[in-house]
Parts: C-alpha cells; sequence; structure tokens
C-alpha cells in the first residue's frame, strides 16, 4: 500500500495525515506531472466530507494501522503548489505559531479553481494530406486553414456542415487534439506608452532594474505627489519584458481605480484585480492564469501575496507602512513582512513604497539591510502643500461645534475660487457616545465594554467591534427621561451636518468604509471628485493614501491629537503617517495646497515635525526613543491574549500561564493586566505581553511555554500575536 502524508487546510496542530494512495490514481495525473509529490492537491475523505489538501511530508513516526487509513479520493492534474509558496507557509506557520493547515486555508483555491479545467477540441490539417476525395465542401473548409491554423467546431461551423468536418476527420485529413482553457488576457504593452519621467524618477527606475533577478528590498522613500508609482511601473515592465509575473499589493481595494486607469494608460490593458468581492468564476480564473503563467500581472489586497505564482519576478508593497497589511484576526500576520520572504524564496526584488516609512522600514534602510531609493521633489510643477497648526484654544469654537472659525473661513474662500476642500476626522459616525444628561447612563454595547456610536443615517447605534446594533431610542432606558439624551463628540456625520450648515449651496461627499464599501463605489467617487461633482469631501483615514485629485487644494484635520494619547506604542508614528498623508492630498496640481491641522497642543513633537516638514528627524527621534525603552524595531514584542466567556475561568488561565512563564534575563514579560478592551465579542480578556531582543528565537520559547502549561480549559482561547499592530 502507497502512503503518502495529507496537509488539511484546517486549524488541527496534528500537522499531515495519513492516506493511502490506489495506483491507478496516478494515471490520471498528467504525463507532464510526476506521480504526487509534495504540493500536489489531492481530494481526501475527511469524516463524511471531502477535503481538499495538499501532499506533505511525514510529520510524525506514529504507526497506524492499515485498516484505519483512507483512500485517496483523487489527485488533481494542476499544477502543484510551487516551492516558493511551501516556505512561504512554513515561514509564516512558523513565525505566527499557527498550524502548518490554518496557513494553508491562506493559500488554497476556491473549490471550482481546483477542479479539472475544461477542455476544448481543436482540430489542425494533417501534413502532409492523405489521398481523400476532395469535395467543393471538403474543399471549403481545408482552405479555411490557410487564415487559422488551428480551429474549434465553432470556427469551422461557417465553413462545413458537421458531417462534412466528421468525413475529413475519420479519412485523415484533419487531426484533433484538446486543449485546457485557462485565462489567456490581453498581451500588456511594455511600450504602449512610456510616461515622461524627470531625471531623478528616472535614475530611481535605473536602480531598480538593476537589481531583477536577485533578492533585494528596497524603499522606495517619494514625498506625495512624487509620481512613485510611474516610476515603478517602468522597473516592472522591464520584468515583464524578461517574461517574469508582478505583484503589486494595495492596501485599500478601494485605492485600486485610479491605480488602475493609470496602470491601462501605460501598457494598453487592465492588469487582473484579486479582492473578496470578484466572482468565484473570476477566482478561477486568476488562479488558473497565475498557476499556468498565462496572467502577468496581479493587483490586490493582502490576500494576492497567497496566490500560486509560477514565475514571480517582481514584488510592490504599496504604502507599506499601512496597517492594514497586519491580519487581526485568524492568522496573525503582516502582508508586507511576508512578502519580503517570498521575493527571498522567488529570488527578486520587493519594492517598499511609500511617503512615509514604517519604522521597522526605516530601521532597515539606516543599518544598510535595505536599498534607499528618495524622491524629494513633486512631479511636473506642483510643491507640498503648506501645513499649519490651528491651535483651539486661540481660536475657539461655539458651543457644540467641531470646525474652528480660521478652517470655515479657509474653506469658503475655497469654494468661492471653484476649488475643492477635504475634511478628516478618522471616526465614523455622528457621535462615539450617547449618555444620558439626566442620569448619567452610557449606551454600551452588551457584547463588548464599549460605546455604542450613534449613527443618523439609520437613527441606530452600532458597535464597530462585534457588529451590534440597536435603534436608537427616544427615551433613556434607566430614567425614562424622554428630553436628556444627548450626543457627545463628533464624528464625520456630525462634521457632515456642521458644513452643510455653513454652506448650505455646497455639494458634499461622505467617504468612509461604508460609503466605499465596494471597488464600484470607490469609482464612482474618484469620478465625482475628478468631475467636480464634489466641493468638500469629509473622510476617514479611508481617503487618506493614494488619490490624486487635481483641484483638491484645501485639506482641513479637524482633531489631530485624537489618536496622541492612550499609550499606544505606535501612536506617535502612525498619527505623523496618517496626517503626512492626508496632508498630502493637497495641492497636487499646479495650485499650492494648503493644509490645516486643528489641535488643542501645537507644541507636540509629532505635530511640530510635521508643520515643520521634517520628517527625517521625526523618525530618528523615534528609532532613539524606541532602542532607549528597548522596543520595536530593535526588540519584538508579542502579545498572548487569553480569552473565555466566563470571566473567572479567563482569569484563572492566565494567571497559570503567568505562573509557568521562562524567567531569563533576555525575556521581560509584563502581565498579567486587562487589555484596552477587556471583553470583546461575549469574551472576557487578559494579556500577556512579551518583550525579547531580536536575537533571542522567541517563537520557540513561547510555544513550548503555552504547549507545557497544564490545566488551561478548552473553552479558554490562547491567541498569540507576533509584532501586534495594536493593542485593543
Amino acid at each position: 500500500m502507497n502512503i503518502i502524508y495529507v496537509l488539511l487546510p484546517l486549524p488541527l496542530s496534528t500537522g499531515a495525515y495519513a492516506y493511502a494512495l490506489d495506483d491507478t490514481l496516478d494515471d490520471t495525473l498528467d504525463d507532464t506531472l510526476a506521480p504526487p509529490q509534495k504540493g500536489t492537491y489531492v481530494s481526501v475523505p475527511l469524516g463524511k466530507k471531502e477535503v481538499l489538501g495538499v501532499v506533505w511530508h511525514k510529520t510524525d513516526e506514529k504507526v497506524i494501522a492499515p485498516e484505519k487509513i483512507k483512500q485517496v479520493i483523487s489527485v488533481h492534474a494542476f499544477p502543484p503548489m510551487g516551492q516558493d509558496l511551501i516556505d512561504t507557509l512554513t515561514f509564516i506557520s512558523g513565525y505566527s505559531l499557527t498550524p502548518l493547515g490554518a496557513c494553508l486555508k491562506l493559500m488554497m483555491p476556491v473549490p471550482i479553481a481546483i477542479s479539472e479545467p475544461k477542455h476544448t477540441m481543436y482540430y489542425t490539417l494533417a501534413n502532409p494530406l492523405p489521398t481523400i476525395k476532395a469535395s467543393t465542401a471538403r474543399q471549403t473548409v481545408i482552405g479555411s486553414f490557410a487564415h487559422k491554423p488551428s480551429q474549434t467546431k465553432a470556427d469551422l461551423k461557417p465553413h462545413g456542415s458537421p458531417a462534412v468536418i466528421r468525413g475529413l476527420f475519420e479519412c485523415g485529413a484533419l487531426l484533433a487534439h484538446s486543449k485546457m482553457d485557462i485565462l489567456n488576457p490581453p498581451a500588456i504593452n511594455t511600450a504602449h506608452k512610456h510616461t515622461q519621467l524627470s531625471e531623478k524618477q528616472r535614475l530611481a527606475s535605473t536602480m531598480m532594474i538593476s537589481h531583477l533577478g536577485a533578492f533585494k528590498p528596497i524603499l522606495l522613500d517619494g514625498i506625495t505627489g512624487s509620481g512613485k508609482t510611474e516610476v515603478y511601473f517602468e522597473a516592472f515592465a522591464q520584468a515583464l519584458n524578461n517574461g517574469k509575473q508582478v505583484l503589486v499589493l494595495l492596501p485599500e481595494i478601494a485605492l485600486s481605480s485610479q491605480w488602475l486607469k493609470r496602470f491601462k494608460d501605460r501598457f494598453g490593458v487592465e492588469p487582473a484585480v484579486w479582492h473578496s468581492e470578484i466572482t468565484p468564476t473570476k477566482r478561477k480564473a486568476i488562479w488558473t492564469g497565475v498557476a499556468f503563467g498565462t496572467l502577468k500581472v496581479v493587483v490586490g489586497a493582502r490576500s494576492a501575496m497567497h496566490l500560486p505564482f509560477c514565475d514571480l519576478g517582481f514584488i510592490v508593497v504599496d504604502e507599506e507602512h499601512d496597517a492594514a497589511y497586519k491580519q487581526e484576526d485568524g492568522v496573525l500576520y503582516n502582508a508586507r513582512d511576508m512578502a519580503i520572504f517570498r521575493a527571498k524564496a522567488n529570488n527578486c526584488p520587493i519594492i517598499l513604497s511609500t511617503a512615509t516609512p514604517s519604522l521597522e522600514t526605516w530601521e532597515n534602510v539606516t543599518s544598510g539591510r535595505y536599498e534607499h531609493i528618495k524622491l524629494t521633489e513633486r512631479f511636473g510643477k506642483s510643491t507640498p502643500p503648506d501645513i499649519a497648526l490651528l491651535d483651539l484654544k486661540a481660536d475657539k469654537m461655539p458651543a457644540q461645534t467641531f470646525i474652528s472659525p480660521t478652517l470655515l473661513n479657509h474653506l469658503q474662500v475655497n469654494l468661492e475660487r471653484g476649488l475643492q476642500s477635504m475634511l478628516f476626522l478618522n471616526r465614523r459616525g455622528y457621535a462615539p457616545l450617547t449618555l444620558c444628561r439626566g442620569c448619567g447612563h452610557r449606551f454600551e454595547c452588551n457584547n463588548c465594554k464599549a460605546w455604542l456610536v450613534q449613527h443618523k443615517y439609520n437613527n441606530a447605534l452600532h458597535c464597530h467591534h462585534c457588529g451590534y446594533s440597536e435603534k436608537t431610542p427616544d427615551v433613556c432606558p434607566e430614567c425614562k427621561d424622554t428630553e436628556s439624551l444627548a450626543s457627545c463628540g463628533p464624528g464625520v456625520e456630525r462634521i457632515e451636518e456642521e458644513v452643510k450648515k455653513a454652506f448650505p449651496q455646497a455639494n458634499i461627499y461622505l467617504a468612509t468604509s461604508e460609503t466605499l464599501n465596494s471597488t464600484k463605489e470607490a469609482i464612482n467617487f474618484v469620478e465625482q471628485m475628478e468631475s467636480g461633482a464634489i466641493d468638500i469631501v469629509i473622510g476617514t483615514q479611508i481617503v487618506t493614501k493614494g488619490y490624486h485629485f487635481a483641484n483638491l487644494t484645501l485639506v482641513g484635520v479637524i482633531d489631530g491629537d485624537m489618536a496622541l494619547s492612550g499609550g499606544d506604542l505606535r501612536a506617535g508614528e502612525r498619527t505623523f503617517q496618517m496626517l503626512q498623508q492626508v496632508a498630502g492630498r493637497a495641492g497636487r496640481e499646479d495650485i499650492q495646497g494648503h493644509a490645516y491641522i486643528q489641535t488643542t497642543n501645537p507644541t507636540h513633537p509629532v505635530l511640530l515635525a510635521l508643520a515643520d516638514d521634517d520628517r527625517d528627524a521625526f523618525l530618528n527621534l523615534e528609532l532613539k526613543q524606541r532602542h532607549y525603552g528597548g522596543q520595536p524595531p530593535y526588540h519584538r514584542l508579542v502579545s498572548i491574549i487569553v480569552s473565555d466567556p466566563d470571566r473567572v475561568r479567563c482569569e484563572e488561565a492566565v494567571k497559570r500561564l503567568a505562573h509557568t512563564a521562562p524567567r531569563t534575563d533576555d525575556i521581560r514579560i509584563l502581565g498579567p493586566a486587562e487589555p484596552h478592551m477587556p471583553f470583546l465579542r461575549g469574551k472576557h480578556r487578559r494579556r500577556l505581553l512579551v518583550n525579547v531582543p531580536k536575537s533571542v528565537k522567541a517563537q520557540h520559547i513561547i510555544w513550548n511555554w503555552i504547549h507545557s502549561t497544564k490545566g488551561i480549559m478548552r473553552s479558554t482561547r490562547v491567541q498569540v500575536d507576533v509584532d501586534p499592530y495594536s493593542f485593543f
């Protein structure tokens, strides 16, 4: 009996399972494929279900009774998972301390993608032609091959009847062969329209091109509006000319509409776009096209990194600093970091493109591990926006208003000039808190320890953590007062209400994850902005990056201090990145842009660095402070979250972990303590935070620690987050 080991896309810690392979199944494989090698896709039984998995190596020495080993159902004639993808899967599993099967699920296709591709029958003329009785009908069919040497029955139908075609086949004049139907998109024309690059841009693209064919992480560090996209287009055009495939990652698929337009302008066609909205049929087409090499360019969200490229030669991570690259549920990983590993596995360059580098990337640049390409000038005639801080202690606002008189005056002037403006507040809804002024009751989520956010558009209170919602009440549920409910603080809906009152004739657009929740909506928003149909756009973080609007010249930040409190390690870094990105939307063409940041703390180092346009000094100061405090990127943090519906069990489990924690000079363990959200989605939560130097193999230590701790109930979940980005 032939035994193979199959890894299944399930979060099981037992590794690969043994299955028996019937010799006759080998014959179902395409002749070009070896018998089931590691990475070959197979269907196997699991309980009463049929599951798709991949052939793996033996993961234990356990002896299994032959009568307990089930048979493989089928071996799929599809290119096996490439070694680079196998290595990436293994690396993600080991780095994130996640079972291999859970990581495999990220890389498995939809079921129809792996099914046998449809085959189409094609006919060609025999050479030489046999001696046959050539009627006029037969001569017409034979003559059609002069214009198209390989034809289907549908192609031949205008030239002859099925009986004539069948007769030519039976007498040997036509030869038949089947061909697998896979995605064969229009050819990308790398010479379609060359962009006129500046001298510095041309030198930047030339430097990238010099690294083709070798692994090299490169920071493409350009100020907002410097033409970074056009620069890396020229570099991966050369990769395409070399026959290689290209992957581009974007943090938000809503950003893809303008990016796709730029790509089409440059290369004549659109690339494949991979994201959660595409249909199963489209997924199959992209999956097979990538695996067989007919599809050369894919742009997508972080999940595109797991596609089975057969000849990957160039990777771009656009807006590399963006926190959206961090997967916050399921398998916890950073797509930027894993893309760097995949570039190494494919021996190809990877471009990290941004105007506001993450501290991890900046430290790799300053230490010489990454190449640094810098663009310090905006493309064309535009110049960076002027950034001014508006001190709200001096520029006082009337009660229950949130836009300062100075910012309102600038908005008025911009409207009169026929120019567009943007107001930014990273808070959805109308108000973050609703309370009763009479008894003090606050509306909180039943499943989370979080305030319910008021949304006026659907007259509901929403929890942005678990999705719970309820209708906005008319009376206080505690004291039954009908006049005492108050909305506290602003969300973007409240800012919209204030702007409409101040400028009733203006065309206003609210841009949030609710309104830009599909590619179609994003395209509609871009078209309205580009046509001038919108005067003022009010948005959350979704509008801070990537967009280029020629007529947008003013940006106003409602609350520049909002993210600077709370003790988050990354608060300063994130705030600087977000505010510089949103300010960079202003003045991207001929008219000078202006950004106004409302603040109650105009002397804060982050805000002063923005106003002084001194990004490098800010980054270097942050690095110095992190180094002194023994924090990332010099040390590694690992967050261990213990959660359970029962508070007592949760606390008991985290105490057991704390009691058995490793004790060495290199390892610092903080906690246990309540995280920012001690009750989330119906579960109580406690946290331990591990701090170790980069030189220490933290994963091995933590794995042994957690799996050796006894007495933790099965209902209690222990989740490990290596390199956490959020601490909620």
